[in-house]
């Protein structure tokens, strides 16, 4: 049960470390750093995957939180 716990807790914080890098980059596009090498489309393509993350990372915040409320 604890290594469950763990396992959750490091895949929760490697998507909300990947959507910090990926917030970053987008920051950069949006500064004209990267104008050159990515497509409209490329960066839409970016922009759905960053939702994703997000998306997830908040799923998995919610259903700890809803698992151990009880337990409070």
């Amino acid at each position: 049960m604890e290594s469950n716990i763990l396992g959750i807790i490091f895949f929760a914080l490697l998507i909300l470390c990947t959507n910090i890098s990926v917030f970053i980059f987008l920051r950069n596009v949006k500064k004209g750093l990267y104008t050159n090498k990515f497509t409209k489309r490329g960066l839409r393509t970016v922009y759905f995957f960053f939702g994703i993350g997000f998306l997830a990372e908040a799923f998995i915040i919610f259903a700890i939180l809803y698992k151990y409320s009880y337990s409070l």
